[in-house]
């Protein structure tokens, strides 16, 4: 449909445009491809958006899109992140992120990690990433993602922890977790 094609095209143009300039009072940013049903892909638009200078930026939403997890819009001035249905690629570089935010307070991750489907059976263990300010952590991944990442944050004592389980099979389940403290 060509109303659905012109709203495409001006909304990347508009972001472009937006993406490019510096930001330096910026401090949430949320996208969501849901808007107007339309899906978005950002990674047309620059690996190094609003010109790296997004110094206040302190919570990141992303809903439904796709993502470099080596784009700069990942900070460490970030203490909120929530990735929701994103597609990050790749995903193994999502701990990377997590590695660099050491500001994090809060963080969601629902079916995010299991888009990668390298990510259910990694080649080699992650790192352990320590983060000491965070306070609420949420998880809604596949079983096997829900492992990797219990295993590979180390929690603070005070973390509240929600951990849901996406659509799978009782059997799938692993018989114990053991969090990182």
């Amino acid at each position: 449909d060509g109303r659905h094609r012109d709203n495409h095209d001006l909304w990347h143009h508009t972001m472009g445009a937006l993406f490019a300039q510096a930001a330096p009072k910026l401090e949430v940013l949320t996208i969501a491809s849901s808007f107007l049903g339309l899906n978005f892909s950002f990674e047309s638009l620059p690996n190094h958006p609003f010109a790296e200078r997004t110094p206040k930026l302190r919570h990141l939403g992303l809903k439904m899109v796709e993502i470099s997890y080596t784009s700069t819009i990942f900070c460490a001035t970030l203490t909120a992140l929530d990735l929701i249905d994103v597609n990050g690629r790749p995903g193994s570089q999502l701990f990377n992120v997590l590695a660099s935010t050491p500001c994090l307070e809060f963080l969601r991750l629902i079916d995010t990690l299991s888009q990668d489907p390298n990510m259910i059976a990694p080649t080699k263990p992650f790192r352990r990433i320590n983060l000491t300010k965070l306070r609420t952590l949420v998880l809604d991944e596949e079983p096997a993602i829900l492992e990797i990442i219990l295993t590979t944050i180390q929690l603070p004592e005070t973390c509240r922890t929600v951990v849901q389980i996406l659509d799978t099979e009782p059997s799938s389940l692993p018989s114990t977790y053991s969090v990182a403290r």
